[in-house]
């Protein structure tokens, strides 16, 4: 369950590495009557700027879970003001943070598909662009960074966006040619293809298996010869 809030936690707000695990209960994570906050310090952002926020309320009752059941249990007895803990009550470090992160995403997607706490700024701000385009702030504003920087670092909403339109015309292309395509024979093989076409033009003619040969285990009662011209 940590790793999954942990997830939840990086894709709602795309907190850096370095934020996320200063985490401290009670100091960076507060508990009001309807949501968890998150409280940063000037030290603890990288743009020295205070902020608080709250957190996704779909997020509160799993928190509370967290808070009131399994980090008690990961702590076994110790004492830790470290929202994040590890197997043996120490607090996980930023190594430790992105280490889950890879193991999960290459376990979901494959070695292919590994990718790093970093990357849910990227999917924030691409999210942002695309589905609230007429305000080009709102990803900035989220992650603490310039208008320029998100543009020029995180935005990769028109590779998604030529990937989707490929995508698009490759199907409606598709749709268009399906009635063109030759529809596969009765029997699917060319050599039944090409006994059709002799029965049809009239060069072959059903007769009885020869009785004084033995008859080869593919014969059958009945066989095709070719017919003789006549004279």
């Amino acid at each position: 369950m940590r790793d999954g809030l942990l997830i939840a936690i990086l894709a709602a707000r795309g907190y850096r590495l370095r934020t996320v695990t200063a985490f401290r209960l009670g100091q960076h994570l507060r508990r009001d009557d309807r949501h968890w906050e998150v409280w940063l310090r000037p030290e603890d952002t990288k743009t020295r700027y205070a902020e608080n926020c709250p957190l996704p309320a779909v997020l509160t009752p799993w928190i509370d879970r967290y808070v009131a059941q399994e980090r008690l249990e990961l702590l076994v007895g110790r004492a830790s003001e470290a929202f994040w803990i590890n197997w043996g009550g120490e607090p996980l470090g930023a190594r430790g943070l992105e280490k889950r992160i890879r193991w999960l995403s290459e376990k979901r997607f494959g070695k292919d598909g590994v990718f790093g706490p970093h990357s849910f700024r990227h999917g924030l701000m691409t999210s942002a662009v695309m589905d609230a385009p007429d305000d080009p702030h709102l990803g900035p504003t989220i992650l603490s960074i310039t208008l320029r920087t998100g543009r020029g670092h995180y935005d990769r909403s028109k590779r998604q966006v030529a990937a989707r339109r490929f995508h698009d015309a490759l199907a409606l292309e598709r749709a268009r040619t399906a009635p063109m395509l030759r529809k596969p024979s009765g029997d699917g093989d060319k050599a039944g293809m090409i006994r059709r076409a002799a029965r049809t033009s009239g060069l072959w003619r059903r007769s009885a298996p020869d009785r004084g040969l033995p008859a080869s285990p593919s014969s059958s009662a009945v066989q095709w010869e070719r017919e003789k011209p006549r004279p």
